[in-house]
């Protein structure tokens, strides 16, 4: 649902508030700008970790080339990087909204434990949405990673887990089966549940002071930010619709999310957290350098710990 600003200065927000994969998408923009460089000071990348990388530069070539299960299998890596992210970083989110008083504690804590088993009946990953520093009561479902991540505001899942009575709707909803809150709430009504119903346009009405139609709001579909910068490596300034290209090639005209089985998102799940550090340490995943007389330029040395990524591959 649409959000509602505080106005808060951002010298308030602590520097950890974030997403959690600002680092990643850092260090792959920064592996693409030196990459090319073969002038005075060549400086690549350990054998093992360009190998595992290739899997990621080369993704758009490689999958293109390859089935929609390739694609698929990619798509979860991607969406459970990116979950691993939200993940690391939901606590101080968390910490940061209770301490100014969007939430109590207990609603937090009954949104965000909601989310597993609500992943597990809908085969996508859900996360508790705080959507932004500024926004006093997150409402409302984004989606990205081919509708795979469900980013649901802490009002919503906080108000779906007090009413499990209605976990095929709730469910149905994380997976982008409706486009917008009438949807939801016309689902609801066709339960027969219609306190249940009235209830969550109340919700909405009270979480969103100010806006007129509170069930108009569409839900977001976007790409995801690794996607667009893995897609379009090769050519950054082009890189949503090279990933639009690939998507359609994929998928045709199919735009419904790409649901996994429990196990898969569990699995997943298992290796993205290391995947996650492996795109974080690559600038420094390289051999220590020695620079010569008139040589000025300096590139990082190997980061301790960096072979912990060497035996790792995408998909094992």
């Amino acid at each position: 649902m649409g959000p509602v600003s505080s106005g808060r200065p951002l010298e308030s927000v602590p520097t950890s508030y974030s997403d959690g994969i600002e680092s990643a998408l850092m260090a792959i923009t920064v592996e693409r700008d030196i990459a090319p460089d073969i002038g005075k000071v060549f400086h690549p990348l350990y054998q093992e970790v360009q190998e595992h990388f290739n899997a990621y530069k080369n993704a758009n070539k490689t999958l293109s080339r390859g089935s929609l299960e390739d694609f698929r299998a990619f798509n979860l890596k991607l969406a459970g990087i990116a979950k691993a992210g939200l993940d690391e970083t939901e606590g101080d989110r968390a910490s940061y909204h209770i301490s100014m008083g969007d939430y109590t504690a207990e609603e937090v804590s009954r949104a965000t434990g909601f989310a597993k088993p609500l992943q597990k009946s809908a085969g996508v990953f859900v996360v508790a949405d705080f959507q932004n520093y500024n926004v006093e009561y997150a409402t409302g479902i984004g989606f990205s990673y081919n509708g795979t991540l469900a980013k649901v505001g802490i009002k919503t899942l906080s108000f779906m887990a007090d009413h499990k009575e209605t976990m095929d709707v709730w469910t149905k909803a994380v997976q982008g089966k409706y486009v917008d809150e009438r949807a939801v709430k016309e689902a609801l009504d066709e339960t027969g549940l219609k306190d249940t119903a009235t209830a969550y346009g109340d919700m909405l009405k009270d979480s969103n002071p100010g806006i007129e139609d509170k069930l108009s709001y569409t839900f977001d579909h976007k790409a995801g930010e690794l996607w667009t910068a893995l897609a379009g490596y090769n050519k950054p300034k082009e890189a949503k619709r090279v990933y639009r290209a690939l998507q359609e090639k994929m998928r045709g005209s199919d735009t419904s999310s790409l649901t996994y089985q429990s196990y898969e998102l569990e699995e997943s799940t298992a290796g993205d957290h290391s995947e996650k550090r492996f795109l974080e340490n690559l600038i420094s995943s390289r051999p220590p350098l020695h620079i010569g007389a008139g040589q000025e330029r300096r590139i990082p040395p190997a980061a301790p710990g960096a072979g912990e990524f060497l035996c790792r591959g995408i998909g094992k």
